[in-house]
């Protein structure tokens, strides 16, 4: 039989291209399932390690946990115990604190602790978190309850958060002269 019809597959540069292609997506997989869950991954919001507090606990002020409520991002359902540790900026529908939100970050920077902005508006805190140029999650409070819980009458109130989930500190007014630095170690720290 002539080479003209032998099989296509058999020629010897679609042999080539078809293995070159396979090579390429065992690969890409490999890279993926490999590296998948330290790169690719993105944003992990419970962190390692064990949380402390158990259900039925209080919540609502210092000492206690977050409410067992859950926020979205985007289509995304985040259960706001697993915020920790964590500075959360309860953001007041039209507020004016994109300035509190960029001293927050600043404070926040190299600390390893994690800053969020709350409020029951996505697109007030999606503004909010894209003015303050750092690295701010976005997250919406549909039902109120976080923000229910701890906000004050000011246009923000942070929530500081330990690793093991119990909020140690709610600062009512933020603002430049705000130490937030030296309190974040103390958020890392588990008793």
């Amino acid at each position: 039989m002539p080479d003209d019809f032998a099989p296509t597959l058999d020629r010897p540069p679609v042999r080539r291209a078809v293995q070159v292609i396979a090579a390429a997506t065992l690969g890409g997989w490999l890279l993926v399932d490999v590296l998948g869950p330290g790169v690719f991954a993105g944003e992990r919001f419970a962190p390692p390690g064990r949380f402390l507090v158990q259900p039925g606990w209080e919540s609502g002020g210092v000492g206690g946990a977050l409410p067992d409520t859950v926020l979205t991002r985007g289509s995304r359902s985040i259960p706001a115990r697993d915020l920790r540790p964590a500075v959360l900026m309860l953001a007041k529908p039209g507020c004016n604190c994109v300035r509190a939100m960029r001293h927050v970050v600043a404070q926040s920077d190299g600390s390893g602790v994690r800053v969020y902005v709350i409020g029951v508006s996505g697109r007030e805190v999606h503004r909010i978190a894209a003015e303050a140029r750092g690295d701010v999650v976005a997250l919406v409070d549909e039902t109120a309850a976080v923000y229910g819980h701890y906000a004050s009458g000011s246009d923000a109130t942070l929530l500081l958060v330990r690793r093991d989930g119990i909020v140690v500190g709610i600062i009512d007014q933020v603002d430049r002269d705000l130490p937030l630095r030296s309190q974040l170690p103390a958020l890392l720290d588990s008793p």
